[in-house]
Parts: C-alpha cells; sequence; structure tokens
C-alpha cells in the first residue's frame, strides 16, 4: 500500500498520525471527497457518528431492510401479548382464601368440605354430617374431631389456584396411599374444582354436571361430589342427591 493511501485510509478511520514538523501535507492523487484533515482530527470521538446514516435517512417501518424487520414485529406485537397473557395463564389466576376441613371416619372414608376463613361447623352442620355418616352404616357414636387447612398457609401470600391444587393434591395423595383411604366424599363445589381429576386447572367447573359422579383417583381410590352442607340446610332436595350419590359410592368395585 502506497504511502498516500495510507495516510488517506487511516485519516478515514479516525486514526492519528503523527508526522514531523517539517513533513507537509499530503497531497492525495486520486479524487476522494473527505473534510480536510485540520477539521477531522480534532473530531476523532463524534467522527464514526458523523458517517452513520441520518434518522431522517432511515426509510419507514415498512421499508425497512429484511434484517431490521423482526426488531419492528416484535416491538408491534408485544403489546398484543402483554394483554393476552392474563386469559393464557389460568394456573395463575386467584382464589379467594378458605378453609378445608377434612373428617375421615373409619379407614377407608375421608369427607372434604370448604368453609370461609377460620370457620367452624354450627351445631346444625356437625349434626347434618353425622347423620349422613350413620345412614351409610359410617358413624356409630360420636363425630370424628376434624382436620383443618387454612389457604393460603400462611397469611399474606399469594392465592393463586395452582398452588392451592397442588397443595392440596398432595395432602389427599398421602392420605389415599399411608392411610388407606378407598372412598373421598367432596362436599361442594370448591372441593370439586381443587381436586377432581377431571377438571382442568383454573377452569370453572359445572357443578350440576359432576354431582352425583364417580372418578377414579391416584393411587386406587374413588371419589364423588355431593351437595355442600350449607345447601343442604337450605334445600331440601340436595339431601336427595346426596343419599342417591352416597349409595352409588358404597357399592363395591366390580
Amino acid at each position: 500500500m502506497s504511502a498516500n493511501l495510507r495516510d488517506w485510509y487511516l485519516d478515514t478511520l479516525g486514526v492519528v498520525q503523527y508526522r514531523p514538523r517539517q513533513e507537509g501535507a499530503v497531497d492525495i492523487p486520486f479524487p476522494v471527497d473527505i473534510e480536510p484533515q485540520l477539521e477531522s482530527r480534532p473530531q476523532l470521538v463524534s467522527k464514526p457518528q458523523a458517517r452513520t446514516v441520518n434518522a431522517e435517512d432511515i426509510p419507514p417501518a415498512w421499508d425497512a431492510a429484511p434484517e431490521t424487520s423482526p426488531d419492528k414485529v416484535v416491538s408491534k406485537e408485544s403489546p398484543q401479548k402483554v394483554e393476552d397473557s392474563p386469559v393464557q395463564s389460568d394456573s395463575a389466576q386467584p382464589v379467594d382464601p378458605f378453609r378445608i376441613a377434612c373428617w375421615q371416619q373409619g379407614d377407608d372414608l375421608l369427607v372434604i368440605h370448604a368453609f370461609p376463613p377460620g370457620h367452624v361447623p354450627v351445631p346444625e352442620e356437625r349434626k347434618l354430617l353425622f347423620n349422613l355418616l350413620r345412614a351409610i352404616d359410617r358413624l356409630v357414636t360420636e363425630m370424628p374431631a376434624a382436620d383443618y387447612i387454612d389457604w393460603p398457609l400462611t397469611p399474606g401470600e399469594p392465592t393463586d389456584f395452582q398452588g392451592a391444587k397442588s397443595m392440596l393434591s398432595v395432602f389427599l395423595d398421602t392420605r389415599i396411599r399411608k392411610c388407606g383411604v378407598l372412598r373421598v366424599l367432596l362436599m361442594g363445589e370448591l372441593p370439586a374444582r381443587l381436586l377432581l381429576p377431571s377438571q382442568a386447572v383454573g377452569t370453572q367447573v359445572d357443578f350440576q354436571a359432576v354431582l352425583g359422579e364417580i372418578e377414579d383417583l391416584p393411587g386406587g381410590a374413588r371419589t364423588i361430589v355431593i351437595p355442600s352442607l350449607q345447601d343442604m340446610l337450605t334445600t331440601v332436595s340436595s339431601k336427595q342427591v346426596a343419599w342417591r350419590a352416597l349409595q352409588k359410592l358404597l357399592v363395591p368395585r366390580d
């Protein structure tokens, strides 16, 4: 590379060249449209910016080069993804705090009922449940003590639906595999939403459709849904639905 061409190349890149004082300016023998040397050297930092494309020369998004189009598409689609995310993430939908009461009568029957936070069954509710269990020969003298599970486990924690479902599924699986539970009685809509295998995460259960229907649980147990104690206390027909469902649940397997 000739000395003249080298000097022009280095000046174009913004590289400072140190020459002896007696050396005069170099004449470039071929036509190149660049700025004078004395003006370009003091602006070494800003000179590469001056050679970039000006903002007014950038074409609109629909005329952009192919390599820049993906960035435009992502920036235009991102607001739509943010809007769609709450609909797609059903598992993260919040659920109101609740209390689960569990009664295990004998070795094979587990009763699960949902109550408001901090609620303890009132005498009318306990008497109704006592009569139901006695009618199916699962209660001889008195009601067993209830086990309570509050959700969320710690006040102030997130109350997403998936977290509640996972927590109760672990509890139920432990009772089935380690305590020999064979039949699970789900009383009311919330236990059905949380524990029925047929209910997808975050979906609204069709409660009337699952009333009295038997489903198999992991571990060999079976479950059936009946109305809650509150429903049976206010609606006489709910007691008849519960009684028919209990008869189906107690039928031995073929």
